[in-house]
């Protein structure tokens, strides 16, 4: 793949729909057979939507594969206390048919590059302690464990583990 057949750039309102189906999509690819069959089912496109459309600013960083837009990341603050200066990569999600093609990583190191520009010291992210497609990819970009914790997804109790990557 040469340098030109893809870009990152900054989501805009018109970009709604195409945010809101990889979101949804990908919930449904990824997490299937990891989060509840029934929870995975009942989620809405048009509830996605709706929740984008309320935002007054979308915070989504968008990778462009061929002029398509193929997957999205909101890049923050980190929520976590412990560390200073951390940014969290709050999503990362590909539609599937883009998966597997190394674009996670491509992203992952574009997003090492933004938060270094905007002064972070630290960078994580949590992830589905069973998404071994995500583990792999993350450790591949140099993340390394090191927390874990339980939360709630529908009625049911998930482990997630933070990985995390010192710029």
């Amino acid at each position: 793949m040469g340098t030109m057949d893809y870009r990152i750039r900054k989501a805009t309102k018109s970009d709604i729909q195409d945010l809101a189906l990889i979101y949804h999509s990908s919930w449904k690819f990824a997490y299937n057979g990891i989060i509840d069959r029934s929870f995975l089912d009942s989620m809405s496109l048009d509830k996605r939507i709706e929740k984008f459309n309320s935002m007054e600013n979308i915070p989504e960083y968008l990778f462009e594969y061929r002029g398509k837009i193929a997957g999205c990341s909101r890049l923050i603050d980190s929520r976590d206390g412990d560390l200073e200066c951390c940014a969290e990569i709050q999503t990362i999600y590909f539609l599937p048919e883009y998966t597997g093609m190394g674009f996670g990583i491509l992203f992952l190191e574009e997003l090492k590059v933004i938060a270094i520009k905007n002064k972070y010291r630290h960078m994580i992210v949590w992830c589905l302690s069973d998404n071994s497609k995500a583990i792999r990819a993350y450790e591949k970009a140099g993340f390394h464990k090191d927390n874990n914790r339980s939360i709630e997804i529908g009625n049911q109790i998930l482990q997630e583990t933070r990985f995390r990557y010192d710029l």
